[in-house]
This record gives structure tokens, C-alpha cells and sequence, in this order.
């Protein structure tokens, strides 16, 4: 989930599967932090 705040700033997204199942996906935010999130695909679907 997109941090919620007005005149945010989201740069350098990336979507990593990798072959265990798992999604790694980053963006930096604000030039400040980066952001990592993890999702499952070991049902072969896609996150919604």
C-alpha cells in the first residue's frame, strides 16, 4: 500500500518474482526511505 499523503513522491519501482513463490516489490520514497513489500504467488495467481 502507497503511503497516503498529498504531494508524495514515489521513484524507481521495481517487481521481482522469484522462482519460491514470492514478489518483492520496492519503490523509493520521497528520496528518503525505500519501501519493500512481500507477496505470495504460490497459487500461481497474481495479487490483487
Amino acid at each position: 500500500m502507497l503511503e497516503d499523503e498529498s504531494h508524495s513522491e514515489f521513484s524507481s519501482p521495481a517487481v521481482i518474482p522469484t522462482q519460491d513463490g514470492l514478489v518483492h516489490i520496492t519503490h523509493r520514497y520521497r528520496r528518503e526511505k525505500i519501501k519493500h513489500v512481500l507477496r505470495s504467488i504460490s497459487d500461481g495467481k497474481w495479487p490483487k
